[in-house]
C-alpha cells in the first residue's frame, strides 16, 4: 500500500528533527515522502532519500537564525510584548507564504495525506479553501488548545478542579483572547482576508489543532492536564523518542569521567534562546560548584567567550557543543533545563530528575507540567538564584516522591512510542479506517 505523504513543517530544528524521523520511518513503510520546510535543512532531508521542497513565496528563516532575520525580537525584554511581536511579525505573516507554496506543491504532487506541526499556519486557509486530503498534526509542543478545565496557555498555571475554578478559567480565557491578544487575532484575520477568506473561527492558538483532521499529541496523558472538552480529533500517542538510535557520535575525551561515581548533573539552555548564559548556565554552575558532582553542559550554537571558557575550566565543567541525548541521558541523574518539550520528555524516559528554569516561549508551560506530574521542581523566576537551584537539587535528592513518580511516568512512556503509534494510525487512515477506534494511551 504505497501512498504519497507530504510533510509541511515550521522551520526550526526542534520541529524538523522529530518530523524527519517520522518521515524516514514512513518511507521505510514503502510510502513516498516529500518534505516542505526551509532550505537550511535540505541536506538533512535529502540525505535520507526524501524529496525536498524549499520556501518559494515564504520568506527564508529558521528558528536558529531568528536573531539575524528578526533582530528586533531579541531586543524586547518583556515576555508578553515579545510574544505579541513574534505573532504579529513572524508567525501570522507565514499564512500567505506557506499557503501559496503548499497550494502549488499539492497541485503538482497530489499527495494522499499531509503531516504538519502545530505552527504550520497554512492548515487553516487550506482547509477553508476545501482541501480534500486528510491533515495529520504532530503534537510536538505542549497542548495549547483552549479548555474550560485549564487557564489560558502561556500563563503556566497548574489547573485546579471545582466549579469556581472553571468559571475563573472561562473568564481568563475570554480576557486573554479578546483583550491581551485581541490585536494578534486581528493580525491573523488581516492575512486571511488577503487570501480571500473570512476571519478565523477559533482563537489563533487553537486553529491549527482544531482544523487538523487528526492530531497526534506527542506525550502520555499523565504528562498533560485532563480536559473534559478535548476535541475528538486528538489522540495521545506517546513521546517522539528515537528508539532506533544508531551511535555515530564521537565521545569527547572527558567521557570517562561520567563513570567516576559522582552524580552527573546536566545543564542545558536549549538551541534557540542561548545567547546569554547568565540565564541558566552560569547561575547553575555557581549552584553546583561546591557539590561533589560532575557538571555537564551542552553549549548549542553559543560560542564561549574567553571568560566563559575560563569559568568552565576553573569549575571543572565537562562540555561539548552537542551531545545526543540517547548517548548522554542514561548517565545523568539530574537535568537543569530551559524546559524544551522534547528534551524534558527524553529526560523522563531515561529517569532523569528535572529542575525546570524555562521563562521564554512555551517553556514555562512545560515547567508547569513538570510540577503537575511531580517529576521535578519548577523555578519560574527570571532572575535565578544559585541558592534556589541548589536547594531544589537537595529537595529532589532527599525525597522519594519525585523518584517514584519519575519511574512511573518513564515506564508509561516506554510502553508508548510516538513514532510507532503515529505510523499505526497514519497507515490506518490511509486504508480508510475510522480514527475513533484508536485508543493508544
Amino acid at each position: 500500500m504505497m501512498k504519497k505523504i507530504l510533510f509541511a513543517i515550521w522551520p526550526a530544528l526542534g520541529h524538523v528533527r522529530p518530523a524527519l524521523e517520522l518521515a524516514k520511518r514512513l518511507k521505510q513503510e514503502n510510502h513516498e515522502v516529500i518534505f516542505y520546510t526551509s532550505k537550511a535543512y535540505s541536506n538533512k532531508i535529502e540525505k535520507e532519500g526524501i524529496r525536498f521542497y524549499p520556501f518559494d513565496n515564504q520568506k527564508e528563516f529558521t528558528g536558529e537564525t531568528l536573531n539575524e532575520v528578526f533582530p528586533e525580537y531579541f531586543k524586547i525584554n518583556k515576555a508578553i510584548d515579545k510574544f505579541r511581536w513574534g505573532v504579529d511579525n513572524i508567525i501570522a505573516p507565514t499564512l500567505i507564504g506557506f499557503t501559496k507554496d503548499l497550494e502549488k506543491i499539492i497541485e503538482a504532487e497530489k499527495p494522499d495525506l499531509m503531516v504538519v506541526d502545530p505552527t504550520m499556519t497554512a492548515v487553516v486557509p487550506l482547509k477553508r479553501k476545501g482541501i480534500k486530503i486528510p491533515i495529520v498534526g504532530l503534537g510536538i509542543l505542549p497542548l495549547s488548545v483552549t479548555s474550560k478545565n485549564t487557564a489560558p496557555f502561556g500563563l503556566a498555571k497548574v489547573p485546579k478542579k471545582g466549579l469556581i475554578n472553571t468559571i475563573y478559567y472561562q473568564f481568563l480565557n475570554n480576557y486573554v483572547q479578546h483583550i491581551i491578544f485581541g490585536k494578534q487575532q486581528k493580525t491573523f484575520d488581516k492575512y486571511m482576508k488577503q487570501l480571500g477568506l473570512k476571519q478565523l473561527e477559533y482563537f489563533y492558538l487553537d486553529s491549527v489543532q482544531l482544523y487538523c483532521d487528526y492530531y497526534l499529541q506527542g506525550t502520555i496523558k499523565e504528562f498533560e492536564y485532563p480536559r473534559t472538552d478535548l476535541s475528538k480529533n486528538t489522540k495521545f500517542v506517546g513521546p517522539f523518542i528515537n528508539d532506533t538510535y544508531q551511535n555515530n557520535y564521537s565521545h569527547p575525551i572527558w567521557w570517562k569521567e561520567l563513570y567516576n561515581g559522582k552524580q552527573n548533573i546536566l545543564l542545558t539552555q536549549g538551541t534557540l534562546d542561548n545567547n546569554d548564559f547568565d540565564n541558566i548556565i552560569l547561575p547553575s554552575i555557581e549552584a553546583f560548584k561546591n557539590e561533589k558532582v560532575n557538571i555537564i553542559v551542552t553549549t548549542g550554537n553559543h560560542e564561549l567567550s574567553s571568560n566563559e571558557r575560563k569559568l568552565f575550566d576553573d569549575a571543572g565543567v565537562l562540555y561539548d557543543k552537542f551531545i545526543p541525548y540517547e548517548e548522554l541521558l542514561p548517565f545523568i541523574d539530574v537535568m537543569v533545563t530551559n524546559s524544551g518539550y522534547g528534551g524534558v520528555q527524553q529526560a523522563i524516559f531515561y529517569e532523569v530528575l528535572l529542575i525546570s528554569l524555562g521563562t521564554s516561549e512555551d517553556k514555562p508551560e512545560v515547567g508547569a507540567r513538570i510540577k503537575y506530574s511531580n517529576v521535578g521542581i519548577n523555578i519560574s523566576e527570571f532572575k535565578l538564584s544559585p541558592h534556589k537551584i541548589n536547594e531544589a537539587y537537595h529537595t529532589l535528592e532527599n525525597s522519594k516522591v519525585y523518584t517514584e513518580q519519575l519511574v512511573k511516568l518513564s515506564n508509561q512512556m516506554k510502553q508508548n512510542n510516538g513514532y510507532s503509534n503515529s505510523i499505526l494510525i497514519i497507515n490506518s487512515i490511509l486504508r480508510g479506517e475510522k480514527y475513533e477506534k484508536f485508543d493508544i494511551n
